[in-house]
């Protein structure tokens, strides 16, 4: 069982009520100019599906993936060490 800060859940609860929980339109995100690169936990519920909408998402929008294994929604808080092994991986600081 992961615990978030109570900053984080009070967050979230913050972002549910304004209606942002939904996912970005594919168009919207096509229109990043700047480079992304995605950090992905690969058990992100629901399991093998949302990560590998991860990667297709990748792949539509020429975004480089990083996958955190054993990690799920929360990469960063479950496997903070990978995950900063992920980003600096992102940034080409490996």
């Amino acid at each position: 069982m992961v615990l978030l800060h109570p900053g984080v859940k009070r967050t979230m609860r913050q972002v549910a009520k304004v209606g942002l929980t939904g996912s970005i339109p594919e168009g919207d995100l096509a229109k990043i100019s700047m480079p992304v690169a995605l950090i992905w936990g690969r058990r992100d519920p629901p399991g093998p599906r949302r990560s590998a909408s991860g990667e297709r998402l990748s792949a539509r929008l020429g975004w480089p993936i990083r996958m955190v294994e054993d990690a799920g929604h929360l990469p960063h808080v479950e496997q903070p060490e990978a995950f900063v092994d992920a980003l600096r991986a992102a940034l080409g600081r490996d």
